[in-house]
């Protein structure tokens, strides 16, 4: 072992000394055979190739995580304004509901109170009656959506929640 780090010496000092054809830095010598510098550079870019490679399949791997990830929220940010808006609509047309509601029981009222008066036909008190159970029945289909559509609210924005 010896004999084989004194050859390497003196090698290096026979490529040192300017006796060989190759620059002194162009050839590195190991015990097993002689490489030359630009097989280096080539393994040491080969290498770094591969690095770099590796670091950009990353990125692009992070970057689509990410779009991904954004699209994900915008979405879910839509989906909260559209629901929030679909709310507002069905509570509003609930409300208008409840005020038909109103209307045509007092209407119905006063039918009633005509019709016992003699002043009015038993059949338009009923008709005023028919009317306010069809109020009713819409009053409560709608308070139905709007209740649903606050429930979608709910869930849209319960993705939020942690």
């Amino acid at each position: 072992r010896a004999d084989c780090h004194s050859r390497s010496r003196a090698r290096a000092r026979h490529h040192s000394s300017g006796t060989d054809d190759a620059a002194p830095h162009s050839r590195i010598e190991w015990r097993d055979g002689t490489q030359s510098l630009p097989q280096w550079q080539q393994a040491v870019a080969r290498a770094v190739g591969r690095i770099e490679a590796r670091e950009a399949a990353a990125k692009a791997g992070s970057t689509r995580a990410w779009a991904n990830f954004e699209q994900v929220v915008l979405q879910s940010l839509a989906d909260g304004e559209s629901a929030l808006s679909t709310w507002q609509a069905q509570y509003q047309g609930w409300q208008s509901a409840q005020q038909a509601l109103e209307a045509t029981h007092t209407a119905a009222s006063y039918a009633r109170d005509r019709q016992q008066l003699g002043l009015e036909p038993a059949l338009n008190s009923q008709r005023s009656e028919a009317r306010q159970i069809q109020a009713q029945q819409s009053a409560l289909a709608q308070h139905a959506r709007a209740l649903q559509a606050y429930v979608r609210v709910q869930l849209a924005l319960g993705a939020w929640q942690p």
